[in-house]
């Protein structure tokens, strides 16, 4: 037997494969940012005076996780969470700068 009459006799299905792109920025910026909030969440236990330094770069990294996940994952209540959680952070920032 002819492997193309093999092929015709099946029912075959074409399967478009969609292919992510690896390198998003905004991916990019969300480890920068887990990696500094990680070295300054570590200088903040010897230093308490990098409290504001800390909440700020924990606020932009979860505004950057809340657009992440409204762009990507879509996780629909992880982005309420994300931007009370951050809003509160800023908040909590000003007040303590006054």
């Amino acid at each position: 037997m002819d492997y193309l009459k093999i092929c015709d006799n099946m029912n075959t299905k074409v399967v478009d494969v969609k292919i992510k792109r690896l390198f998003n920025p905004t991916m990019v910026m969300q480890g920068i940012l887990l990696i500094a909030v990680l070295v300054i969440g570590i200088m903040y236990i010897f230093n308490h005076k990098l409290e504001n330094i800390f909440y700020g770069v924990l606020a932009a990294n979860l505004l950057v996780l809340a657009y992440n996940n409204y762009k990507f994952f879509h996780k629909k209540y992880m982005n309420y969470l994300y931007i009370i959680f951050a809003i509160y952070l800023i908040i909590s920032i000003i007040i303590n700068i006054w």
